[in-house]
């Protein structure tokens, strides 16, 4: 399978960086992705399309707040390199839904791609690091 394709009913094993909470996070920002994937692919309409995008930049608000609360609970070290990738990612989300909500723009196929690719490349790399931290100390 290739990475988050189809529709798992878990996150799948590369994507995993042990700690429970935030896996099942990660699991919930790509199903959010994919069923704004499938708003677009369908045609399903604006109203619709824009509250499942809605919900998704919701959602990575909340995840953040939650990964951000847990690294520094954890005194991981490197907590602000992590909290400025956030702050980019969620600002160039919260641009694109301004645009999208003002109607300078349409949610497109490509920019649902950017939105996942850099989710995953993000799990990959930053989390996959705090997740070894994190183990390490025992927390799952």
């Amino acid at each position: 399978m290739n990475c988050c394709t189809e529709t798992p009913t878990e996150l799948p094993e590369k994507l995993k960086i042990g700690i429970r909470g935030v896996d099942d996070d990660h699991w919930i920002l790509l199903s959010l992705v994919r069923e704004v994937q499938e708003a677009v692919a369908h045609g399903h309409g604006k109203e619709v399309t824009h509250k499942a995008l809605d919900t998704l930049v919701a959602y990575v608000r909340v995840h953040f707040n939650r990964e951000e609360r847990i690294l520094r609970h954890h005194q991981f070290p490197d907590l602000a390199a992590h909290k400025a990738a956030h702050d980019s990612f969620a600002r160039q989300t919260m641009e694109y839904f301004v645009d999208v909500q003002g109607g300078v723009t349409d949610v497109s196929q490509d920019m649902l791609a950017y939105l996942k690719k850099w989710i995953v490349e993000h799990i990959m790399g930053m989390d996959q690091e705090y997740g070894e931290y994190l183990r390490e100390r025992g927390v799952r």
